[in-house]
């Protein structure tokens, strides 16, 4: 039985490596060496398993990252698309707002507005129709005739009755077409331009009152100079016989049925100007900082400003026939009231262009940094042409160490200059959309130069390093093979 044994002892590595842990119990010897190996079998499975588990777990972290961060760009984009349409809604009120304060209730502004209209030709005639008017109404120039003429001159006071009225006319219209009209017009707005408050508020003021939806200017000062004319053509005294009180004449400059809840809304958008202003530059700046990609920000915030400026001027037009067709039907003057229209809303229009330009801006110089293929052509085209030029001038002039310079914080030069070209823009008074045009204009020439000087480097730094990128510090290739020695035809 021993020798059957012997060989079973032999074949035992061959069986199933669980049954060597019982063998192992029978003597020390080679089960000992099999027992180990099985246990650092196990440890690797264990070690694997593990890394598997890392590996596995690793990759739901990922995942579930991917997932945060997915579902925050779709939370950042709604918040910004929101911000955006909330910013270009409230750029128009801001604007019709600001318009209001800083035109409307400005004494300059205001009279820099309605200066014009003295030597509008449309607005001599009405006001020249209606002074006729009343100084014929308050002069029976047939009664003062006989009271100034001599007892055998009486019979010259009927030819000068019929006469009168066209002298009178005469009179007027010389004297609404001369400077001192216009000197009267000026201060007569000037003095009374807490009327125009008024049209606001609805309060009257000491020479424009707004009664029963009109916005009226007192003329008195222009009758005393027709009255004095008169009396120096005829040569009586026909001013001082008229009464103070009587001598008033009254100019409507607004009459709208609407008047009065416009007044209403406008004093509440008075209140509110500045804030509105605020809050509209803070929405679009919020929709372009929550973006990650503010470049596209940009490119949006300036379709939006757009978009904005075009529904605020279409609103202009809307509002300009809408107050010509509805015109109460005592206006003998529609074509007045439109030059009154144009004339009154001239700055608010011109804000319009300045922010649309604005607005316009923003969108060709997001699209320009943008990846569009014809935004890289254009600024590839940019590069050789300044490129080129700035190697031919560093080769051709010493210019010191400003190239280099320039080269290492070129992203810095380029952000100052667009900065100055933004501050120029703020400190502008009344800057027009042309204003904005000229200024981006401008812009290019401090940065053309900029990227002149950054290429100009390249032959300052040796001509075997070969091209490089204007905004690198050139490091890395001076670390490269700047530093073998330039071939000889180089």
């Amino acid at each position: 039985m021993a020798a059957d044994d012997q060989p079973d002892e032999v074949e035992q590595p061959d069986q199933d490596p669980t049954s060597d842990a019982d063998v192992s119990n029978d003597d020390g010897g080679p089960p000992a060496a099999t027992d180990a190996d099985a246990d650092t079998d196990a440890d690797g499975e264990l070690e694997r398993l593990r890394r598997e588990n890392e590996r596995l777990r690793a990759e739901v972290d990922q995942d579930l990252e991917a997932q945060d961060r997915r579902r925050s760009r779709r939370r950042r984009a709604v918040l910004a698309t929101v911000c955006l349409v909330v910013g270009s809604l409230l750029l128009p009120v801001s604007v019709m707002t600001i318009w209001t304060r800083n035109l409307l209730l400005d004494t300059d502004r205001y009279v820099a507005t309605v200066e014009p209209l003295a030597s509008n030709p449309e607005v001599q005639a009405a006001v020249s129709a209606r002074v006729s008017a009343k100084v014929s109404e308050l002069v029976d120039v047939k009664t003062l005739a006989q009271e100034a003429l001599p007892e055998n001159a009486q019979f010259l006071a009927v030819p000068i009755a019929a006469g009168a009225d066209n002298l009178i006319n005469e009179a007027t219209t010389r004297v609404v077409r001369s400077d001192q009209f216009q000197t009267a017009w000026v201060e007569a707005n000037r003095a009374g331009h807490d009327g125009l408050v008024a049209a606001l508020t609805g309060r009257d003021g000491k020479l424009v009152s707004t009664e029963d939806g009109k916005v009226v200017l007192k003329l008195g000062a222009v009758v005393q100079q027709v009255l004095a004319r008169v009396d120096d053509r005829f040569g009586i005294d026909i001013s001082s016989k008229v009464p103070a009180d009587k001598i008033d004449v009254d100019f409507v400059l607004v009459e709208s049925k609407q008047l009065a809840d416009a007044q209403s809304a406008i004093r509440l958008l008075e209140k509110l100007a500045w804030a509105s202003i605020i809050l509209a530059v803070g929405f679009l700046l919020a929709s372009v900082l929550i973006l990650s990609d503010r470049r596209k920000g940009l490119l949006r915030a300036g379709i939006g400003i757009i978009l904005g400026m075009v529904l605020l001027r279409v609103g202009f037009s809307l509002g300009r026939e809408l107050f010509l067709t509805n015109l109460p039907s005592g206006v003998q003057r529609p074509d007045v009231m439109a030059i009154l229209w144009d004339t009154l809303t001239r700055f608010v229009l011109q804000a319009v262009r300045t922010i649309f330009a604005v607005g316009a801006v923003l969108v060709i110089g997001a699209w320009l940094v943008g990846p569009s293929g014809a935004a890289v052509k254009v600024r590839s085209t940019w590069d050789r042409a300044l490129g080129s030029g700035g190697t031919a001038a560093g080769s051709a002039v010493d210019l010191g160490p400003v190239p280099a310079w320039v080269a290492r914080h070129l992203t810095g030069v380029r952000v100052a200059i667009v900065a100055a070209a933004v501050l120029l823009l703020l400190w502008w008074n009344q800057p027009t959309g042309k204003v904005v045009l000229f200024i981006a204009l401008g812009t290019l020439v401090p940065l053309a130069i900029a990227q002149l000087l950054a290429s100009a480097v390249r032959r300052d730094e040796g001509e075997g390093s070969g091209p490089e990128d204007p905004d690198s510090d050139g490091g890395d290739a001076a670390e490269g093979p700047a530093s073998s020695p330039a071939p000889a035809g180089a």
